[in-house]
């Protein structure tokens, strides 16, 4: 067996795990957990250390996930490596690591919420269907529709002034 780990520090209050060392880690490093529930958005991961995190549909494979349970099943030992830490919940991914450009990295954190047609070239990297419908209708029709009212508003002074 391997040697102990360091000693652990003493946590902020009660029994939640320390995550300070998957903040560390690097997003292309992968640790083995035990898939401990699934859900129809994504499945919950067991790690060692009694931290547990969630691998989002999207992340479960590179390409598209129809269901969870068609990648993982309860109990699955399965590779998995840390996305990101917030609130003292992990996200995990347990799709392949892709070394990300510097361009790519600054158009996802600028993205414009356009539909656009380039939505092919990256697969998992997209977001929920409905999501984006609720862009669609945000996006495209209020502005329309304060075209529109402008010009209703238009034509009804027009034939006012022709009444008068």
């Amino acid at each position: 067996g391997g040697g102990g780990g360091g000693g652990g520090g003493r946590g902020r209050g009660g029994g939640g795990a320390d995550l300070s060392k998957y903040e560390a880690m690097a997003p292309s490093e992968f640790m083995t957990g035990t898939v401990k529930t699934i859900a129809t958005y994504g499945a919950f991961i067991e790690l060692e250390g009694g931290a547990s995190g969630l691998v989002h549909i999207s992340q479960l494979a590179a390409g598209r996930v129809e269901t969870v349970d068609s990648v993982v099943s309860q109990g699955d030992e399965v590779q998995v490596r840390v996305l990101n830490v917030r609130d003292g919940k992990l996200s995990l991914a347990m799709s392949p690591y892709v070394e990300k450009t510097a361009e790519e990295i600054e158009a996802e954190k600028s993205r414009p919420r356009r539909g656009g047609g380039d939505d092919d070239q990256f697969p998992g990297g997209r977001k929920p269907r409905e999501e984006r419908v609720d862009d669609i209708w945000s996006d495209n029709t209020e502005p329309k529709w304060r075209e529109l009212m402008a010009e209703a508003g238009e034509t009804m002074d027009n034939v006012l002034e022709l009444k008068l």
